[in-house]
């Protein structure tokens, strides 16, 4: 475990202020400060009540290094719910879809019943591959009670997330597109681009929402 010391210093260097801005916040000496952090000397409650102000974070991380939230939410039973429902339902459907590939190819190439390939390609094994990016995430929150804590941060995961999901969307929509304005000669570079090839996006995504949602 790290010492009050350590945990000033490392969190004073973490978000960029010196020695002598810390000690003019807290109406104390530049040399207190230089104290505290190389164990000399440890701040009463009060000085390390405001030290947890200034740096946004809880006394006991400050104390004891844990970030705040983690013990609320390492072992919370709604993640570990979250990662067993979805990822339930990520293993059961790739197993369907891995069953069921060649038939359907052969029955929408025999047919061209482009409702069948739009259900299995457009819904179901878009839904599954973000099931099992929730299932991930959900499961790592549970296990070591990992979130972001920062909510400028979380809105920042957010954005990428859907960007991913419109980013993917826009990969689906590409064949029938490019090949009705016959533009294959423009776009097909971008089509063996595996930043948009499916299903990279769609394992991103789910990842940057839950993450930019999970909370304590």
């Amino acid at each position: 475990m790290t010492s009050v010391g350590e945990n000033i210093k490392k969190t004073r260097n973490k978000i960029g202020i010196t020695q002598e801005e810390l000690a003019e916040k807290i109406n104390v000496t530049r040399q207190a400060v230089s104290n505290w952090e190389n164990g000399k000397t440890e701040p009463d409650i009060e000085t390390l009540t405001k030290i947890a102000q200034i740096f946004d974070i809880s006394i006991d991380e400050l104390v004891d290094g844990i970030p705040r939230g983690i013990a609320e939410l390492r072992g919370k039973k709604i993640y570990l719910n979250l990662g067993i429902i979805f990822s339930a339902f990520y293993l059961i459907a790739s197993l369907f879809l891995f069953v069921i590939y060649d038939p359907v190819k052969e029955y929408v190439a025999a047919t061209y019943d482009t409702f069948v390939y739009f259900l299995i390609g457009y819904v179901i094994k878009p839904f599954t591959v973000i099931s099992g990016g929730i299932g991930v995430s959900s499961i790592i929150t549970y296990s070591t009670g990992f979130y972001v804590r920062n909510n400028k941060l979380r809105l920042i995961f957010i954005i990428i997330g859907v960007c991913c999901f419109l980013l993917t969307t826009a990969y689906l929509a590409y064949v029938p597109f490019v090949y009705r304005l016959n533009l294959q000669f423009i776009f097909s570079p971008f089509y063996y681009t595996y930043l948009l090839k499916y299903p990279f996006l769609h394992v991103l995504a789910p990842v940057f929402i839950f993450f930019g949602l999970a909370k304590k």
